[in-house]
């Protein structure tokens, strides 16, 4: 019995050889089905290809772009408005301060990484028209994937100079807030000797802080601040709006106004050097605390912006800072969701025409320009989480620095991704 089924076998391959060599002529769902591999312009990919009439191909696959990666530099900026002479010697001075202070000595430049991201699932429906040439073909369909096709953030070797750059503003804050920048006590430093701990304390706070501040109003107007308020560019007059950040990226100059799209509240306290009082009718009201541009005052915990108010005016300078966690990031993206037209060339390799190789040239459709979009701290919500606005470099951006230009420009003249590749298929059944 196990002979005869031996020999059925063997006398059934030569009739199983033919029909695999015999052209398939019927064109139904799925009378055949072809695996292929491709590579192109949008990364390395494959699909499964099945007929859908005599007229029609359905292919669906994968595609994936192999990691690509471009850098770039940036230089940070110590206050405002200071000439390229004077941010150099500012700047100097601060990172031996900060070096002393936290060990982290920063440097101007932020190195940048920039990766090219395309991963995306495709359905193309292939149209064969001319009865007579069947290598020929249009094609129609979708890709769909990451809607975020660069990211670029802060190299790892950037990230101690991030730190430093934060420990930087955090002691501006400190500084406009009269806040001491070390507590001893909190450090576990006692001393039973006299006044020497808070004598101690007291230059630490006031170091932080101004000595004898100059005010708008009172007996003190016009003397110095401190050596701390000259390493941190902060202006000795009283009641005028300081820049939020002491060191930060400028990034350009805003086209719209950015607006709230939540209440918007105080993250930090400042206290002006010598409250004074003012006439409010039958008594005197003493006046505490620094007020902004718009007459809010200045301190924890206070409204800043209303949902709906303007944060970010159009004209101003953006100027950009390390998030909570020592980063500086930015994003290009465009639409998940990716129409496609093309057209392809098909040719046997083989002389039983089950391996081929096509070419295929169309377009991926972005669905407008892409964004490039970054986020900066704005201030904190009512439980003390930051609040980030995100701003668009491509459509709300002018005047950027010349290497951000660059590559703002080459993302956002393409509404329309190229897509060319080299499709090599083998017939399975």
């Amino acid at each position: 019995m196990k002979k005869n089924i031996i020999a059925i076998a063997f006398l059934g391959l030569p009739a199983t050889a033919m029909a695999q060599e015999k052209p398939i002529l019927r064109d139904g769902w799925f009378n055949h089905l072809d695996v292929a591999f491709t590579v192109g312009t949008s990364g390395l990919g494959f699909d499964f290809a099945t007929p859908m009439s005599k007229w029609a191909r359905l292919r669906v696959g994968g595609e994936f772009r192999p990691l690509y990666r471009y850098d770039a530099s940036f230089n940070m900026e110590v206050a405002e408005g200071l000439s390229a002479a004077e941010q150099s010697k500012r700047f100097k001075k601060l990172s031996e301060t900060l070096k002393v202070l936290t060990g982290k000595e920063p440097t101007k430049t932020v190195d940048m990484e920039g990766d090219l991201r395309m991963n995306h699932f495709k359905m193309l429906v292939d149209v064969f028209p001319f009865k007579n040439f069947r290598k020929l073909h249009f094609t129609v369909g979708f890709y769909y994937g990451n809607d975020v096709i660069v990211d670029v953030r802060n190299s790892t070797e950037s990230v101690r100079n991030l730190e430093a750059i934060n420990a930087y503003n955090s002691m501006y804050k400190k500084a406009l807030a009269k806040e001491s920048l070390i507590d001893l006590e909190a450090l576990g430093i006692n001393n039973e000797g006299g006044a020497t701990f808070e004598t101690a304390n007291q230059k630490l706070r006031n170091w932080g802080a101004r000595v004898n501040g100059a005010v708008e109003k009172g007996s003190n107007k016009g003397d110095v601040p401190s050596e701390m308020n000259t390493v941190l560019g902060i202006n000795p007059e009283n009641n005028r709006y300081y820049a939020e950040y002491g060191m930060s990226l400028p990034i350009g100059t805003l086209t719209r106004d950015i607006i709230a799209e939540e209440d918007i509240y105080y993250d930090y306290t400042e206290v002006l050097d010598n409250p004074y009082y003012v006439d409010a009718g039958d008594a005197a009201v003493q006046v505490m605390y620094r007020t902004d541009a718009n007459g809010r005052v200045i301190k924890k915990g206070e409204l800043r912006y209303r949902k709906g108010e303007v944060i970010r005016h159009a004209g101003e300078t953006l100027r950009f800072v390390p998030d909570e966690n020592n980063t500086i990031s930015a994003t290009a993206r465009v639409k998940k969701f990716k129409p496609y037209i093309g057209a392809g060339y098909t040719t046997a390799i083989t002389k039983d025409k089950r391996t081929n190789v096509s070419i295929d040239a169309g377009v991926m459709f972005w669905g407008g320009k892409p964004s490039v979009d970054i986020s900066t701290p704005v201030g904190v919500d009512a439980d003390g989480n930051t609040i980030y606005c995100t701003v668009d470099l491509a459509n709300d951006m002018t005047n950027l620095p010349a290497k951000v230009e660059k590559y703002v420009n080459s993302v956002k003249k393409y509404t329309v991704f190229p897509e060319i590749s080299l499709r090599i298929s083998q017939r399975l059944w």
